[in-house]
């Protein structure tokens, strides 16, 4: 039993200090490419979720050594005086992220870089790489629509045929339909779950 203990603390303390390495090289990677203003929500998100995921280790290591609790209270207000600091990643950051990636095509290949990817159609990134390329090609019509205060909703129905409502309006064009069909059908395709049916025993 001790030696499990301690093989779970030693590898609390690799995780602490595999983040660190993770946060540094982030760090050292965004100071190479010369500190570009486009980088700095990815590097904003990782090294904010790297440091979390070490002080999340090292409280782990006080929580867990074998010490009496009085001990281990003590050693954690000796560590963390002021409690936890680093939180997981906020929404809105995620979101500047996301909306960097979306619309930074360098910033994307840069972060997917040396990661193996496939455009197949029956392969599970092969379908996300689609629908991101379909969506990236019909923003610009959502934007235009938007504009006019046409936006698609759960209780407009069916979304085919809310497209073809917008085609007989005239308030979009044939090529601009497809292209929201295309972006919509591929979408459902990337995010579609394997259903099986229940059998009774």
């Amino acid at each position: 039993g001790g030696l499990k203990r301690n093989e779970a603390i030693s590898g609390r303390f690799a995780d602490a200090l595999g983040y660190q390495y993770l946060c540094a090289a982030a760090l050292q990677a965004f100071n190479d490419r010369g500190s570009p203003r486009t980088e700095r929500p990815a590097l904003a998100w990782a090294c904010q979720y790297a440091l979390h995921r070490v002080e999340e280790a090292l409280l782990a290591v006080v929580r867990n050594l074998p010490l009496p609790r009085v001990m281990r209270g003590l050693l954690r207000l000796a560590l963390f005086p002021w409690g936890r600091r680093m939180a997981v990643p906020c929404d809105r950051l995620t979101r500047r992220l996301a909306k960097a990636v979306q619309h930074q095509p360098e910033l994307l290949a840069r972060l997917t870089d040396g990661i193996a990817l496939s455009d197949a159609a029956d392969d599970l990134l092969g379908r996300l790489e689609a629908a991101f390329a379909a969506q990236q090609q019909a923003e610009p019509v959502e934007q235009q629509l938007a504009k006019q205060g046409i936006r698609y909703r759960p209780t407009d129905g069916d979304y085919a045929a809310w497209v073809d409502r917008l085609l007989e309006r005239k308030a979009i064009d044939h090529a601009q339909a497809a292209l929201l069909r295309d972006a919509a059908r591929l979408t459902d395709r990337a995010v579609a779950v394997d259903a099986f049916p229940i059998r009774a025993r």
